[in-house]
């Protein structure tokens, strides 16, 4: 009989060390079952895919505690765990063999800074003999529907993270496991097979705080009635010193979807039924001076109006919005050019009592100085 050589004997062992001798259940293309280990490291119980990887995507990484290139790899893994910790569409876990040449699962873990979950894949764990294609490591991506999206030996970091977010682009979601895809449900996160929504906001019913049919635009509280308190109450969420989420739905009071001054001057106008102008100076003589200012200096105008405060004024007057400005005295003479670009504050102490004109890309309104 042909005696071995020294490098026969070291292929063999080689062969031996790096090949399972359980046969492959999963390649790539096909579809998994449930499958799992028991968590040895940062959890407890048994990890199963259905449980913890359905409808998500999913990369388990099994290696054996003496393998060098695993020991190199386990810090890599450990980053791109980070990268995607806050994702709760992604489950990165690993799965671990051979415990006790030389590591322990916790002392793997110490070790190499691990600090995603690590499965026990000698004690009753099957992921590698279901995956594995004879040598470690070996990684494999599965999508949330359970295709195996890449199952190969070996590791680079930049194809994992490309499987990873292929598996992304192609997820289809359904979190609330309710029939209806999450790109089309009213409540992706509560189960709502009815779809019901009363008010017709987009928002479903059972994850809907706010009833648009009580929550109008200008009805702050929820009363069915537009007042002065809802005034008070618009002025703090622009401001910042409220909380409530339905009042910020309510908050958009004339309807360009930005909360701001002209909502605040519109509201106040429903309520006393007066003009712009009138409006102005209700917040002027209702609100301090701070907030008065800030609410004015951070509104956004329209491109179409032009705003004035105070009006009557005795001093400096006020104008905000856009556009080239010209102002005229009662005689017509030409007293004040401006380029405004958001607002200006003209000192007006040198002109004397009366009514200017102001004319801004042929809209016309009036100033009044009373010294």
């Amino acid at each position: 009989m042909k005696k071995l050589s020294v490098l026969h004997i070291a292929v063999v062992m080689a062969t031996l060390m790096f090949c399972t001798l359980k046969g492959q259940a999963y390649t790539e293309g096909d579809y998994v079952n449930d499958f799992g280990a028991n968590i040895c490291y940062n959890g407890d119980g048994y990890w199963s895919w259905e449980e913890q990887g359905l409808n998500k995507v999913t990369w388990v990484s099994s290696f054996a505690t003496w393998w060098g290139p695993c020991q190199s790899e386990a810090p890599i893994v450990e980053s791109i765990y980070q990268t995607y910790l806050d994702n709760p569409n992604v489950v990165i876990v690993t799965a671990g063999m051979d415990w006790g040449q030389p590591y322990s699962c916790s002392g793997w873990a110490t070790d190499f800074g691990q600090t995603l979950p690590i499965l026990d894949d000698d004690n009753g764990g099957n992921i590698y003999s279901l995956f594995g294609v004879g040598y470690i490591p070996h990684n494999v991506v599965i999508g949330g529907d359970g295709l195996v999206i890449y199952s190969q030996s070996g590791f680079n970091q930049n194809t994992m993270v490309a499987m990873i977010e292929d598996g992304l682009a192609n997820l289809v979601l359904d979190v609330d496991a309710d029939g209806i895809l999450d790109g089309d449900d009213n409540c992706p996160e509560v189960h709502n097979v009815q779809q019901e929504d009363i008010d017709g906001d987009g928002a479903g019913d059972l994850c809907d705080p706010c009833n648009n049919l009580i929550w109008t635009g200008g009805d702050m509280n929820g009363d069915l009635n537009i007042s002065i308190t809802d005034i008070l109450i618009l002025v703090d969420v622009i401001l910042g010193t409220t909380e409530s989420q339905c009042g910020y739905e309510a908050a958009n009071v004339n309807g360009d979807d930005v909360v701001n001054i002209i909502d605040v001057i519109r509201l106040v106008q429903l309520v006393i039924g007066g003009t712009q102008q009138q409006a102005i100076s209700f917040l002027e003589r209702s609100l301090s001076y701070a907030n008065f200012m800030y609410l004015m200096n951070t509104g956004t105008l329209p491109t179409d109006k032009i705003l004035i405060w105070p009006n009557p004024s005795n001093s400096v007057v006020n104008i905000s919005g856009k556009g080239y400005t010209i102002i005229y005295d009662l005689m017509g003479r030409k007293v004040k050019e401006i380029n405004l670009n958001g607002r200006y504050s003209w000192n007006t102490n040198d002109l004397s009592s009366g009514i200017y004109t102001v004319v801004n890309n042929k809209r016309t309104t009036t100033i009044t100085l009373l010294k």
